[in-house]
């Protein structure tokens, strides 16, 4: 009920259920590979679940399965540790990559492509698994199915769509590519993060104003609501004023780029 309510009945029901039906199974899947974590009965901002204020407050309380560490590091080095344990071998500097297919079956047999300038070309021994990643840096993919066009991304600069391609290629049928989830406290021109997302149950430390001075929209709405708001200002602009509650140390307190807080203000 919780996805069918942030997603508006967008998404089919059978997708939802795979989703949580697996979702169920992280600290299984956690223990299986001993990684250390915490379970949170607390909605944090970036984390699953987020909107607990949704139906008046329904899903307060919601676990999620969170990484110890900030910014899952420490998930990722255990993940990385295990699959170095077990021999799994990690190809880097790889572009033009194709899928091989059997033209009689369809069946994807293999991947074709490049590392530095050596074709390579890898046999799968039961299938070949896709993680497409985002699109927000592939500029004839975002001006094919985005609605607004340029567009500034959060995500990194390796995030171009190859994957998408990869299928595509072999008649896979895409959906959802004009969805996107937008965040409103990003650098204009840049789009990267300025400042973490906080929950909307401690938004009274800001303050959001747009270029004529005015408060457009409550600061405790959903983050698809503010940012459609704020899109429709003039210039796509807004200001926010921040309380010393908040922005406490602005020259030891930084963006997701490492930029203090003090060169942001």
């Amino acid at each position: 009920e919780y996805i069918k309510a942030f997603t508006h009945g967008k998404t089919p029901e059978p997708m939802i259920e795979a989703w949580v039906n697996e979702c169920a199974r992280n600290t299984e899947y956690a223990d299986k590979y001993g990684m250390t974590y915490e379970v949170s009965e607390v909605a944090l901002a970036g984390a699953i679940p987020e909107y607990y204020f949704l139906d008046d407050n329904a899903y307060e309380g919601s676990c999620k399965l969170s990484s110890v560490d900030g910014f899952g590091m420490l998930s990722f080095h255990e993940l990385d540790a295990k699959r170095e344990e077990l021999g799994v071998d990690v190809q880097f500097d790889c572009h033009d990559e194709h899928l091989i297919q059997n033209p009689a079956t369809r069946e994807i047999v293999g991947v074709r492509y490049t590392q530095g300038s050596e074709e390579k070309t890898i046999k799968a021994k039961k299938g070949v698994i896709l993680t497409c990643g985002g699109f927000e840096f592939n500029e004839e993919l975002k001006n094919k199915y985005l609605k607004i066009h340029p567009f500034k991304f959060e995500g990194w600069e390796w995030n171009t769509g190859d994957g998408i391609r990869m299928a595509q290629s072999v008649g896979a049928a895409l959906r959802d590519m004009d969805q996107i989830q937008l965040l409103q406290t990003t650098q204009p021109g840049t789009g990267n993060c300025v400042y973490a997302y906080v929950a909307p149950k401690e938004a009274a430390g800001y303050l959001f104003f747009n270029k004529e001075g005015h408060r457009f929209i409550g600061e405790d709405g959903r983050r698809d609501d503010i940012s459609l708001a704020a899109l429709a200002q003039t210039d796509a602009l807004f200001y926010m004023l921040e309380s010393s509650d908040v922005i406490t140390d602005p020259d030891n307190q930084y963006d997701l780029l490492g930029v203090p807080m003090s060169e942001c203000i």
